[in-house]
C-alpha cells in the first residue's frame, strides 16, 4: 500500500438517524500546548513542550433537513401535527399577522367572524370592551353600566352613550377573505380600510395543515453515536468512522431566509465512553481501505 489522495463520500448516521445527503463531514482533533521558554541560555527559544488533545469535534453541514435533526439544532422536541378541523379558534385582529394555534392550510376554505357579544341592559362593561348590533362592532371607550333600554346606536362613526359606557362605532363588520382578510400558514392578517377593525375579537375555522413542529429550546439533545459509512472515490476504496458519543448543537442557526440552498452544520464534541476498552480509543477512530501502516 502507497500513500493516498482523498476525495471523501459517504452517508453519516447520527442517533440511529441517517442523514442522506450531508456536503461536508469533518474530524478535527484540537491540541493544547503548554511551552516552557527558554531562559538559560542566550539562545532563547523554547525549553520544553507538553501537548494534549483538548478535545476532538465532529462537524455536519447538510442541505437536507429533517424535524429530528432541526431538533438538535434548535435544542428543541420535535413533534408531528396531523390535520385537523379547527372551529371557531378566537383570535384578535391584527393588522400584522394575528397567528393561529396550528399551521393554516389555504389550499382549504377559511372563514372568519366575529366574536363581539349582544349588548345587555344595565350590565357592568369596561374600556375595550366589543358589541355587535347585527351590522355594525362597537367598542367601549368608556366603562360603565348599560341604560335599562337599548339606546339608538350611531352608524356614521360617532360615538354612542349608553347609560354611564360610551360605545365607538368601529363600522360595518365584514370578513371576505383577500378583500378583508388574508389567511395565510401562519395566521389571519386584517386588511387596512377591510371590514375587520383592528383589536376586534374574532373567531377562525380552517383545516391545519399536517407538519413537524419543534418546540424550540424545550429540550438539549442527548449525546449520540455518530457512524460514517463511506468510501474514497479518489481510490474507491471502503472508508468508515464511529465515534461513540457526541454531544451536537448548531454552530450557525437555522435559516429561514436565503438567496441560496438554506445549509444546516452541526457541530459536535467527541465525548469519552468509559464502557469502552482501555486497550484502545475511548473516544472513537477512523479507518480506511488502501491506507498504508508502517
Amino acid at each position: 500500500m502507497t500513500d493516498i489522495n482523498l476525495i471523501g463520500k459517504g452517508q453519516p448516521t447520527l442517533g440511529g438517524k441517517f442523514i442522506e445527503n450531508a456536503a461536508e463531514v469533518n474530524i478535527n482533533p484540537e491540541i493544547k500546548t503548554i511551552e516552557i521558554k527558554n531562559n538559560g541560555t542566550p539562545q532563547g527559544g523554547i525549553y520544553a513542550t507538553n501537548s494534549e488533545i483538548e478535545k476532538v469535534t465532529v462537524t455536519i453541514k447538510l442541505f437536507d433537513f429533517s424535524a429530528e435533526l432541526l431538533a438538535i439544532a434548535l435544542s428543541g422536541e420535535a413533534f408531528a401535527v396531523a390535520s385537523a378541523s379547527v372551529i371557531d379558534e378566537a383570535l384578535i385582529a391584527k393588522n400584522a399577522v394575528a397567528p393561529t394555534s396550528k399551521m393554516i392550510d389555504i389550499s382549504q376554505t377559511v372563514t372568519v367572524t366575529h366574536n363581539a357579544g349582544t349588548r345587555a341592559d344595565s350590565t357592568a362593561y369596561a374600556v375595550g370592551d366589543w358589541i355587535f348590533d347585527g351590522t355594525h362592532l362597537y367598542q367601549a371607550t368608556v366603562a360603565g353600566t348599560s341604560a335599562g333600554t337599548p339606546p339608538t346606536f350611531q352608524t356614521d362613526g360617532t360615538d354612542t352613550v349608553d347609560g354611564a359606557v360610551t360605545w365607538a362605532d368601529k363600522g360595518v363588520f365584514a370578513a371576505v377573505k383577500d378583500v378583508d382578510f388574508v389567511a395565510s400558514a401562519a395566521g389571519i392578517r386584517s386588511i387596512v380600510g377591510g371590514g375587520i377593525p383592528v383589536n376586534a375579537p374574532i373567531k377562525v375555522s380552517y383545516t391545519s395543515y399536517a407538519s413537524g413542529k419543534i418546540e424550540v429550546g424545550s429540550l438539549v439533545a442527548e449525546p449520540m453515536p455518530f457512524i460514517f459509512d463511506g468510501y474514497n472515490k479518489a481510490t474507491n476504496e471502503p472508508m468508515r468512522a464511529e465515534f461513540y458519543r457526541v454531544d451536537f448543537t448548531s454552530d450557525a442557526g437555522v435559516p429561514l431566509i436565503t438567496e441560496e440552498y438554506g445549509d444546516l452544520t452541526l457541530t459536535g464534541t467527541v465525548l469519552l465512553d468509559s464502557s469502552k476498552p482501555l486497550s484502545a480509543s475511548q473516544f472513537g477512530y477512523v479507518e480506511s481501505g488502501g491506507l498504508a501502516v508502517l
